[in-house]
């Protein structure tokens, strides 16, 4: 597809990587790791301040073939981790869960749009909560970065009223990842890394995408911090709160 084409991530990159490894026993042994890292969509652009890290631990097992390796990775909060895991079995079938190391964590916050004063118009509704929510999370992080990941039917309408509510945003791939709050269409969020992350109607993304439940899956598992959905129509009963 022409999408495969656009390039998404940037052009800079630097990446860190330590391990300690120590022997167990005979062929079995354990590592501790810290990977870190930054793509920068400026030319020649370090940016230490953008650093997004991970870390965690594994074991090694040598066998005749080669080792046997297993790594156990720090990044997606615990809370969020177990309400994307709902969603394997549909995105992945017969593949295990898995299991977030880290059980701290904001819980994922749900935002009805159609719940408190706004407009009748369901759209309107809709792209309005998305602005306040992603307000709203940028100021919980204190710092960071925020995407708002949308079906690509939403994204015309989501960056249109945060123009005109005077609200900055970047829209991917066009304006990278270099502010505070930036829209990201569904299709492009793979292997992106944000602070928080508003994933916006769900239930379109299911019906829009060719392997839905696997980029609602992909969606709900890019924030380190904090997640938000808004929606208007309703939760997949996957996600049901």
């Amino acid at each position: 597809p022409a999408r495969c084409r656009t390039p998404t991530g940037g052009f800079t990159l630097w990446e860190l990587s330590t391990e300690l490894r120590f022997d167990i026993t005979g062929p079995l042994s354990a590592a501790a790791f810290c990977d870190a890292s930054d793509v920068s969509p400026q030319v020649n652009s370090l940016r230490p301040g953008h650093l997004h890290l991970s870390c965690g631990a594994g074991g090694r097992y040598d066998t005749p073939a080669g080792p046997i390796r297993l790594d156990i990775g720090y990044r997606i909060p615990g809370p969020s981790m177990a309400l994307a895991a709902r969603l394997l079995p549909y995105a992945a079938p017969g593949l295990t869960p898995p299991t977030s190391v880290r059980r701290d964590g904001a819980e994922p916050r749900f935002a009805h749009a159609a719940d408190g004063p706004g407009p009748s118009d369901p759209l309107a509704s809709l792209v309005g909560r998305v602005v306040i929510e992603a307000q709203r999370e940028l100021v919980e992080l204190g710092q960071g970065n925020v995407a708002v990941i949308v079906p690509a039917s939403l994204v015309t309408a989501v960056a249109d009223e945060f123009v005109r509510r005077g609200v900055s945003v970047g829209v991917a791939p066009r304006d990278g990842l270099d502010n505070a709050i930036t829209i990201v269409p569904v299709a492009f969020v793979k292997g992106l890394e944000v602070d928080a992350a508003v994933v916006v109607e769900p239930a379109a993304i299911l019906d829009e995408e060719p392997q839905g439940f696997r980029s609602l899956y992909v969606a709900l598992t890019r924030a380190t911090q904090r997640l938000c959905l808004v929606h208007h129509r309703p939760l997949p009963t996957e996600l049901n709160p």
